[in-house]
């Protein structure tokens, strides 16, 4: 079985511990990947809540073509590309380069077709929400995150943009730069990306209303979500199908690791692994489902 650093918690406390022949500790610090998603759809909505931005209001998105909105960026359905299949991406990442520009990046991603589907899996996407917060708030996504969500749950994630920061994180390709991480790389323990996502699924960083939001769902189409749930759909920034009242995210990359980070009623569940395969999603929606018969 894959490595896990994992993180169970519940109202009553929570529970750090490895599963498998781990060469790390609970504590280890990993890139998250697309868990980033969630965290940053809900400061998104914090800053909805407070109107700096709208939800439902056209935005304009360079080399796109119009009627995109921010609900359409984080819930996957505006009809941007992914650079996930361009295969100069893979070839820049596995040399160590660094990342490109981002007219290079959009051209070579050709991000000024958009496609005729409804929903489409869009990093791209979600690097135009992180720059329309940054550009509102004039702050960087790091400063942006530990004001919203890292500082008030305690604690100490944290925006990683420079190679450097990856020194002694786990779950990165060799000699990777965080860059690649188009949206944000964000750097975190299980048991800290438990206690995030715990925080936005059943605490108080965000509203009543603002979680309705987040989890109205769009439905995914079933060969995108290659058989891993009966009802496959995605909301604000959030993956949902796996069981009833089952949300939350998974994430990884080729040459690099893995993350999952589940919510239902009282429980939340986080797995990370330093291997790209679904054994952390797996761990992490089966430590939620209740027990068969």
């Amino acid at each position: 079985m894959t490595p896990l650093a994992c993180s169970l918690r519940t109202a009553e406390g929570e529970r750090a511990f490895v599963v498998g022949d781990a060469p790390f500790d609970a504590g280890a610090r990993f890139l998250v990947w697309s868990l980033s998603k969630t965290l940053i759809a809900a400061a998104a909505l914090r800053m909805v809540e407070r109107g700096e931005l709208a939800l439902d209001e056209e935005i304009r998105v360079p080399h796109a073509a119009a009627g995109i909105t921010l609900r359409r960026l984080l819930n996957h359905s505006s009809g941007l590309r992914d650079y996930g299949s361009v295969p100069e991406y893979h070839q820049a990442v596995a040399r160590g380069e660094d990342p490109w520009p981002v007219d290079e990046w959009l051209r070579r991603s050709r991000a000024d077709r958009r496609l005729p589907f409804p929903w489409h899996y869009s990093n791209i996407g979600y690097f135009f929400v992180r720059r329309l917060l940054e550009e509102t708030r004039g702050e960087s996504l790091d400063a942006i995150l530990r004001a919203e969500l890292f500082a008030p749950v305690g604690v100490a994630a944290f925006v990683a943009t420079e190679r450097a920061h990856l020194e002694g994180v786990l779950g990165a390709p060799p000699n990777y730069h965080p860059g690649w991480v188009m949206h944000g790389a964000v750097v975190a323990t299980a048991s800290e990306t438990s206690a995030l996502f715990r925080a936005i699924f059943a605490g108080d960083r965000l509203s009543p209303a603002m979680r309705a939001e987040m989890l109205t769902t769009v439905e995914v189409p079933r060969e995108r979500a290659a058989g891993r749930n009966d009802d496959p759909r995605y909301g604000l920034g959030v993956m949902t199908g796996f069981g009833p009242g089952i949300a939350g995210h998974s994430g990884g990359s080729k040459g690099g690791g893995s993350a999952a980070c589940y919510h239902a009623g009282e429980v939340t569940a986080c797995a990370l692994a330093t291997v790209e395969d679904l054994e952390a999603e797996r761990w992490a929606i089966a430590a939620l489902r209740p027990p068969a018969r």
